[in-house]
């Protein structure tokens, strides 16, 4: 179905593509004008089968298809929403036939600037053709979804034509990718924002160590919340954080002007970059602070080490705090609790902190 909203037009593809897309190509002929007035294009499969894995990719490769795509003069952003679905055999006997075609057309998408993955698990190998090849590409998301770094019978190699992308913003909520296997180090050398949300922290640190290392001089906005992981040992939560320091120089992230963590009683990582973030530029800072774990209210000594980041001078740029309390019962109660758990905070910082309640969001 098509959907006008404010003069964009949305595309909505349910499974099977192939019962639509000549439909929508006889519109598009009908009136040429619509080829300027689609700008979000969303492919999504209901049903979990190799068929609608494969719609991904015959989309850009299918002589059915592809001539669609390319014809959308206006194309901003590709968004693919599930299933969760992967099969090896599919992919290699797949590619082997049509990376070259997939290749060519990625990179004739001129306009295209944010790619979208929402509950889609997808081979690396697959992946890969997507963050590099279109020219223009600045904007990739990640919500629910995984990239799946499994073994190949086939390799492709990305044409030398194909340069780098220059990459602006980063989103990934649940699962990194191990972007470090398939794309280049200086396509992040670009990137202003980058939002990790409701990580687990171990298991992903070569995945997070590369991001950072290699766009931390660039960064101006940074979103990094983890969720707790009570099935590990506090010593290899400390391993986690350690190894991540290891390669990560935080004092390099000199144009970063934003930035946004999560607060729980357990959270040694938000301690960890709080403390390195003392001496940093830093203007605006979001505090998502959980007032309660599944037994019991936070008490004092629960958020003390994070109180005590802000003792002595530093966050001296410091011109506003959210301090976004999670299913609080009022903004009275938010504040007040504020001040019991983290009162040197909140006295120092009066001035500048607002105060805001959401639903828990993960």
């Amino acid at each position: 179905m098509l959907l006008a909203i404010c003069g964009t037009i949305s595309k909505v593809l349910h499974s099977p593509l192939w019962s639509v897309a000549p439909g929508i190509s006889t519109k598009l002929e009908e009136l040429p004008a619509m080829h300027y007035w689609i700008r979000e294009f969303r492919l999504k499969c209901r049903k979990s089968s190799p068929e609608s894995h494969e719609l991904l990719f015959h989309l850009w490769t299918s002589p059915v298809y592809m001539p669609l795509m390319l014809n959308l003069k206006n194309l901003h952003t590709f968004v693919a929403v599930g299933p969760k679905l992967w099969t090896g055999a599919t992919t290699n006997t797949f590619l082997s036939k049509t990376h070259t075609t997939l290749f060519r057309t990625l990179s004739k998408l001129h306009t295209l600037r944010e790619l979208v993955f929402k509950d889609w698990s997808v081979d690396l190998l697959i992946l890969r053709p997507f963050l590099i090849c279109p020219p223009q590409l600045y904007s990739i998301t990640f919500v629910d979804g995984f990239a799946l770094d499994t073994p190949n019978t086939v390799q492709f190699s990305i044409p030398t034509s194909v340069p780098s992308p220059f990459l602006n913003n980063l989103t990934f909520v649940h699962e990194v990718p191990k972007l470090q296997h398939i794309l280049p180090p200086d396509s992040l050398q670009s990137l202003h924002s980058l939002r990790l949300f409701y990580l687990a922290l171990w298991g992903t640190t070569d995945a997070i160590s590369f991001l950072l290392k290699n766009s931390s001089k660039s960064l101006r906005s940074f979103v990094f919340e983890t969720k707790p992981a009570p099935q590990y040992p506090q010593w290899r939560t400390q391993q986690a954080i350690n190894t991540l320091f290891d390669s990560w120089d935080m004092s390099q992230m000199v144009a970063l002007r934003s930035l946004q963590v999560n607060v729980t009683a357990t959270n040694k990582m938000t301690v960890a970059i709080l403390e390195r973030a003392r001496t940093l530029p830093i203007e605006e800072l979001t505090l998502n602070v959980k007032l309660r774990n599944e037994r019991r209210d936070f008490r004092r000594h629960d958020l003390a080490d994070v109180d005590d980041v802000f003792r002595g001078t530093g966050f001296q740029s410091l011109r506003f705090i959210r301090m976004v309390c999670v299913e609080a019962p009022g903004l009275t109660q938010a504040w007040e609790k504020m001040q019991e758990l983290l009162p040197y905070l909140s006295a120092r910082m009066r001035g500048i902190i607002r105060v805001d309640i959401i639903d828990y969001p993960h």
